[in-house]
């Protein structure tokens, strides 16, 4: 955890308004101490041999990294052999001055074409800054550090350890990378006690400190919680905002690609289960951040991050306009496999295009959202 200054016992913190957040002393715990010492001692890595995911030392089968920092054996890919124009490094210039002036109001086209890599970071954490109208807990993130609550540090330490390991940021066990990641998410945890932290938010943190420094991509990940990125209500228990996600997903597969929809439920009805729910999960829980290629997440958050979350109904059409053909020809789980891994080689020019060209309006998600909260109210509750 980060240097702390402040006392980890009795504490709590305000909210300009009325909420507050009781940041709950440590407490001995089977697992969280041993943790905690690690994550603070480890410095440069912890000392053990680096496998990649088949159990191979990482040293044996990995030499090159690429330009997005992941090892790659693949010279050709390799960060060596990549050099930036003179014409992206003047766009970088560019749009990096845009992002610093705060002027978000130009940047929503590059968003869409795709930023340049190095621009990425400025432009991203302007997006995140931009005013939300909540109030928010009048804490800093060092406070956050320093009441760890441990009965989730396990459980993260766990996530963390399995969390992008391809990267070089987050190769090494205990490393600078994994303490940062390790550190957001247990903040985050304190933080919004009424999420508190759930398995699947590791990569998200782990994609933006990739760009962000460590608290920008605490207050960023912060903000995915409120409007217009309303992750708020997807991780909590029973997840209720997942569950109306998936609603408006078949809805709109149903209104804008009827044959696949009736072909979907043809095989998964008699299974008694929604294709949606296991095969799409991850497109909405993660904002498709670990499935589907590096270069084609950056460029789906650069538009999600410009324009909130109705992008991933855009996209998530999009992809099922490309897959159709193929699981028109499936069978149910055939279809769960392709919807959680589509193929590598996807073209992301033609699903960036087909999202914005025949993107989801608006009003059509919130017609489908007001349709599922009718139907929650007029349930019978059960007791």
């Amino acid at each position: 955890m980060g240097n702390c200054t402040t006392n980890n016992n009795a504490a709590r913190f305000q909210q300009r308004n009325t909420t507050e957040i009781r940041v709950k002393p440590i407490v001995s715990h089977p697992d969280g101490e041993a943790i905690f010492y690690r994550y603070r001692n480890a410095g440069d890595g912890y000392l053990e041999e680096e496998l990649d995911n088949q159990g191979r030392p990482l040293a044996d089968v990995h030499h090159k990294i690429d330009r997005y920092g992941y090892m790659t054996r693949s010279v050709e890919d390799s960060v060596e052999t990549w050099e930036a124009s003179a014409a992206e490094l003047r766009l970088e210039n560019s749009l990096s001055n845009l992002a610093r002036d705060g002027n978000c109001s130009r940047l929503k086209q590059p968003c869409r074409t795709g930023l340049p890599f190095g621009a990425r970071g400025p432009v991203w954490l302007a997006l995140l800054q931009r005013p939300s109208g909540q109030q928010r807990p009048d804490v800093t993130y060092q406070e956050l550090l320093c009441s760890p609550d441990p009965r989730v540090a396990h459980q993260i330490d766990v996530d963390v350890a399995r969390t992008e390991r391809d990267h070089i940021m987050f190769k090494r066990r205990y490393g600078r990378g994994q303490q940062k990641l390790f550190n957001v998410l247990m903040a985050f945890a304190t933080y919004n006690q009424q999420t508190g932290y759930c398995q699947g938010m590791s990569g998200m943190v782990a994609l933006l400190l990739m760009f962000l420094e460590e608290e920008d991509a605490f207050w960023g990940f912060v903000r995915l919680f409120e409007a217009p990125y309303h992750f708020e209500h997807m991780f909590e228990t029973g997840f209720p905002r997942a569950r109306e996600v998936w609603y408006i997903h078949d809805r709109l597969v149903e209104k804008y690609l009827p044959e696949l929809s009736a072909h979907l439920t043809a095989i998964s009805e008699p299974l008694g289960m929604k294709i949606s729910e296991l095969g799409a999960i991850e497109w909405y829980m993660n904002a498709f951040c670990v499935i589907l290629p590096f270069p084609v997440v950056l460029r789906i958050w650069d538009y999600f991050l410009s324009e909130g979350y109705k992008v991933i109904f855009s996209v998530a059409i999009a992809l099922l306009r490309i897959l159709s053909a193929q699981l028109l020809k499936m069978d149910f789980s055939e279809a769960v496999q392709l919807m959680k891994h589509p193929p590598a080689d996807i073209d992301v020019d033609q699903l960036l295009d087909l999202s914005i060209r025949k993107k989801v309006k608006e009003r059509v998600i919130l017609g489908f959202q007001a349709e599922y909260q009718e139907q929650l109210r007029r349930a019978p509750r059960k007791d």
